[in-house]
């Protein structure tokens, strides 16, 4: 409040305003500023929050571990717990590096039964040697092959297992140092008659020949086909132009197809606009004949899917 505003006011003079203006320094003197009060309360609640937050912490920190000796045990339980992790660890791959040196021992011996000749050494106290064998195993497996009780366990010791060991790489083609894969058909047929005294197969052909596929022929093909085999000339699936013979094919064929869902998959009856409407219970009969089984038995796909199951009395008479 300043002096020209007392001023304004109606009967104010000079020394009543300075006698207002002196009682209200009075009163406000020591005071502090608003702006100044709210920036206190603020670092005020401030420090509350942080005080709080810091309490909360503490809280959860020794709910989690407890004391320090809780968290002391907790740690050394850990640590003791992995070190019988890495013992047990440590066990069973000394356990498996054994077996593997011992059974490969025992092959290489020439042990008819491996697993009967292992139940007699004594591999309590096994010890690997740093070329990947059991120390002692070698005298045991000699007791063993000379004495009279246990010699009926071991044959010819004329093989020799390539990989056994760690790190060691196997020989997968023998030991005669003769590399097969990058040999012609003549070169191995030469090879094989001269270690091991094989004859030539004169009849063997070693080009696969597809089957007659009927679609794909010219009128003069197919007829010179047919009259040479007549169930070619037998239509069975007009939609994709399979014969009875292509089927039959497929029957006869390494990898025989006895299912109305292999038939379709290898020479495509039942592929075309009707599904098999119309050559599925050809194509079944047909597989029924050529296997000498019941329709009953002939399946779609599975053993689980049956095509028919029960023949009506007297149709094979009708």
């Amino acid at each position: 409040m300043k002096k020209e505003e007392l001023m304004k006011l109606d009967g104010m003079t000079d020394a009543l305003a300075a006698a207002v203006l002196n009682l209200v320094k009075g009163d406000t003197e020591g005071m502090i500023p608003k702006a100044r009060l709210d920036e206190v309360i603020a670092e005020r609640d401030n420090a509350r929050k942080e005080h709080a937050d810091v309490l909360k912490e503490l809280g959860a920190l020794q709910k989690e571990t407890g004391d320090a000796a809780e968290l002391r045990d907790k740690i050394k339980s850990l640590e003791d717990a992995a070190k019988e992790s890495q013992k047990k660890h440590d066990t069973e791959i000394h356990t498996l590096k054994v077996d593997n040196a011992v059974n490969a021992a025992l092959l290489g011996s020439g042990a008819l039964n491996v697993k009967a000749a292992k139940a007699l050494l004594n591999l309590d106290k096994a010890e690997l040697a740093e070329d990947g064998t059991v120390k002692g195993l070698a005298d045991q497996i000699k007791a063993l092959r000379t004495a009279e009780d246990s010699k009926f366990l071991f044959g010819s010791s004329t093989t020799k297992l390539k990989g056994a060991k760690a790190g060691e790489s196997g020989n997968e083609d023998g030991d005669h140092q003769v590399d097969t894969s990058k040999m012609t058909y003549s070169e191995l047929a030469a090879y094989m008659a001269e270690l091991f005294g094989a004859e030539k197969n004169e009849s063997f052909d070693p080009i696969r020949h597809a089957p007659p596929h009927l679609a794909a022929m010219d009128d003069a093909s197919r007829a010179a086909l047919i009259k040479e085999n007549p169930d070619y000339g037998v239509i069975v699936c007009r939609c994709e132009e399979v014969s009875r013979g292509e089927i039959l094919d497929a029957l006869r064929s390494s990898v025989c197809v006895p299912t109305v869902d292999g038939v379709k998959k290898r020479v495509r009856p039942g592929m075309g606009r009707c599904q098999g409407g119309f050559c599925s219970p050809l194509v079944t009969q047909i597989i029924a004949e050529y296997l000498g089984v019941e329709l009953t038995d002939v399946r779609k796909s599975s053993e689980e899917s049956p095509i028919v199951f029960e023949s009506r009395k007297g149709a094979a008479e009708k």
